[in-house]
């Protein structure tokens, strides 16, 4: 049951960072001075990267057998989402955005795998409550951002990875 929590805590950890955009777009907008439509492509390549990617990294999870997609994901999503106060143009904006989606990709397909996995009785129990994580992360994202951003404002967003990289960190025991 520990590794269904923890593994849980990764999926409320990466969609917490997926869903963190919406909150610092008005401050990156004003910050950099980009277009409403710029604003709206910076956000739809985060949702391309982070679905797109997801059969990818099933195939390379199914082939390697290695937990570190599921393991790296919290801090690589952390890290790059977090890292979108420092960017010094919108052409920055883009690849942050991107590698952030793709770490919260890399995440979904082998955690869920192993979610159902390591559970033989009340698999749906464990799958709900694994499901429900990630919803309450995306529920909470732009309040997370927003908290760190008016904390320690764009420049200090970057303190917003430390929660990714210490749950990866928990995660190297599953």
């Amino acid at each position: 049951m520990l590794a269904v929590l923890l593994f849980s805590l990764g999926h409320f950890t990466v969609d917490l960072y997926s869903s963190g955009l919406a909150s610092l777009q008005p401050l990156l907008v004003s910050k950099l001075q980009f277009s409403l439509t710029q604003a709206g492509f910076l956000a739809g390549l985060l949702v391309l990267s982070s679905s797109l990617l997801q059969p990818l990294y099933g195939y390379l999870s199914d082939r390697y057998h290695s937990s570190l997609f599921t393991i790296l994901a919290p801090a690589v999503a952390g890290v790059f989402m977090s890292a979108l106060g420092l960017a010094p143009s919108y052409l920055w904006l883009l690849p942050l955005a991107f590698l952030g989606g793709a770490g919260v990709a890399a995440f979904h397909p082998q955690a869920s795998a192993r979610v159902a996995g390591v559970v033989e009785e009340k698999q749906g129990g464990a799958m709900s409550l694994f499901v429900s994580a990630g919803t309450l992360g995306c529920a909470c994202g732009p309040l997370f951002f927003s908290m760190v951003a008016g904390r320690f404002g764009l420049a200090g967003l970057h303190w917003g990875a430390s929660l990714g990289v210490m749950v990866s960190l928990l995660l190297i025991s599953t």
